[in-house]
């Protein structure tokens, strides 16, 4: 447990290996700035207790009897682990956070291993198997990351490594010649996450951060060619065999109304309550402004964030999920999939 955070005479208590006790040390008084920051300072003991003091089944153990009370312990949790995946810019802490990611990597292995997902299947297998397997398969990875131990720790994984989810989309938006939103090509590399918890192998002797960041430069730019190609043909059935040609100006066009907007601006209010009535009430919040569904105003991720009290980044990821979910909603009932948002005018 860490101790006397807010004492900034003092240092820190680390539960792990001594040799990373100076850059624990290091990076939670930053994060806590010496103790200050009061609204971080709860959140470092529930890291080393996810870590280091029973796993992610005590910790749901402990915090799992209230809903609220594990929802803020979650998000307190996620925090400070984007916090040191955005530290590890600094070479000091950079070991710490590897050690951290193994640590919690082992734990989602044992997780996968109890319920028959560790060993991955071979791609040979994968290949030859039925649809019916298949969907065998990706319905208990589903439903393992629906389970509380499931969701804490792919959850806190993502945050750790959020840095190079980050770097990986911005590269890759940079080459789409701003054809997507930055904030689609991070939905669409935080699935391929996803698909690296659950193909990651330990005993191949890579590490578990080298691993997602080659999946995502060798798949994330092939997926973002299919979304674009799929929105093209969406485009392209909406606009009419008649104006094929300016099929290709919609797509590159920041002002283009793309789906989402589409429903929003339509008559159909009763379809666009009963989405939102389904996200959760920060994910309502983030498309609200996002899309300027009460004024009109679209706001950029940085305004969302800043009146929400929330970080550009966070406020990226949950308007990612609720994109996600926003997809599963209307492809529940029938209606094409929901595309990006409209970007706002002016800065990102």
């Amino acid at each position: 447990m860490v101790a006397d955070i807010k004492s900034p005479g003092r240092k820190s208590e680390f539960p792990g290996p001594a040799e990373f006790a100076d850059a624990w040390d290091q990076f939670i008084r930053a994060y806590t700035k010496n103790g200050t920051a009061e609204h971080c300072v709860d959140n470092p003991p529930l890291l080393s207790k996810l870590v280091f003091d029973g796993g992610a089944a005590a910790f749901v153990k402990i915090h799992g009897e209230s809903p609220r009370r594990f929802s803020n312990a979650r998000f307190g949790l996620e925090h400070i682990a984007e916090a040191m995946s955005d530290a590890t810019a600094d070479t000091a802490v950079r070991p710490l956070h590897r050690y951290i990611v193994a640590r919690l990597m082992m734990q989602w292995i044992d997780l996968e291993e109890r319920h028959g997902l560790y060993p991955p299947p071979p791609a040979s297998y994968r290949e030859k198997a039925s649809r019916a397997e298949q969907a065998a398969i990706r319905q208990r990875q589903a439903n393992l990351l629906r389970m509380p131990e499931g969701a804490l720790l792919a959850g806190v994984l993502r945050m750790l490594v959020s840095a190079i989810i980050r770097a990986e989309a911005a590269s890759v938006y940079e080459r789409s010649r701003g054809k997507m939103e930055y904030g689609d090509v991070v939905a669409e590399a935080t699935k391929r996450f996803y698909a690296s918890l659950f193909n990651f192998e330990a005993d191949r002797g890579t590490t578990f951060t080298s691993f997602v960041q080659s999946g995502l430069r060798l798949a994330l730019p092939s997926r973002v060619l299919l979304v674009l190609k799929q929105r093209r043909t969406s485009l392209d059935s909406i606009a009419g065999d008649s104006l094929d040609d300016r099929v290709g100006d919609l797509v590159a066009d920041h002002r283009a109304i793309l789906p989402i907007e589409r429903l929003i601006n339509s008559e159909r209010s009763d379809r666009v309550r009963k989405i939102l009535g389904d996200l959760t009430p920060r994910e309502r919040d983030v498309l609200t402004l996002r899309f300027g569904l009460n004024d009109g105003q679209h706001r950029t991720f940085e305004e969302v964030g800043s009146e929400l009290h929330i970080t550009t980044s966070w406020a990226q990821k949950i308007h990612a999920d609720a994109i996600i979910k926003c997809h599963r909603l209307l492809e529940r009932d029938g209606s094409k999939p929901v595309g990006a948002d409209p970007p706002p005018r002016g800065r990102r």
